[in-house]
């Protein structure tokens, strides 16, 4: 019998009773032009839906930000997902890659290093090979550095985009 799991948007879910809830979180900063999900968001959620099956993690529920920057984390979705962790009401956090979580390296150490293992949440950032269940050397030292060399990429290709806009503006102009 082959089954298939479907989440619960957290917007249609009353959480307020629940507690051993499996946060499944997607980010995208731009929307890809699609009425309703992203393509993008799309294939996290087929993603993070197969690791929730294979895992077995309990009481999953979709949390969505879909055209918000990873820059900060004044997002409607991460919000409620973080509340619900200090409430203590979230055993299992599970996202693509690091970077869908946030691209401040020192928020998402924060999250990933002092926050979820105070609240006992496990976490895993499938992509990136972090799973706090299944610690290695690589976990603790990997999380800071992919976030830190995330941030500074994305500096890097917005002043070399910058130049080649400037320049085009200009040979176009003369």
């Amino acid at each position: 019998m082959n089954r298939t799991l479907t989440i619960s948007d957290y917007r249609q879910v009353d959480t307020s009773k629940l507690s051993d809830i499996t946060v499944v979180y997607c980010r995208l900063s731009q929307d890809d032009g699609l009425d309703g999900d992203s393509n993008s968001i799309i294939n996290q959620k087929k993603i993070l839906i197969d690791v929730v099956t294979r895992e077995n993690l309990p009481n999953p529920i979709l949390f969505v930000d879909d055209g918000f920057s990873g820059t900060n984390f004044d997002r409607p979705a991460i919000s409620e997902a973080l509340r619900l962790v200090e409430n203590r009401q979230v055993s299992n956090f599970v996202v693509k890659d690091l970077s869908r979580l946030g691209r401040s390296y020192i928020k998402v150490g924060q999250l990933t290093e002092i926050t979820f293992p105070s609240f006992d949440v496990r976490f895993i950032a499938l992509n990136d090979g972090v799973d706090s269940n299944k610690p290695n050397e690589t976990n603790s030292i990997s999380c800071p550095l992919k976030a830190s060399w995330t941030k500074c990429m994305r500096q890097i290709l917005a002043r070399r985009f910058g130049r080649w806009f400037k320049l085009k503006r200009e040979l176009a102009i003369g």
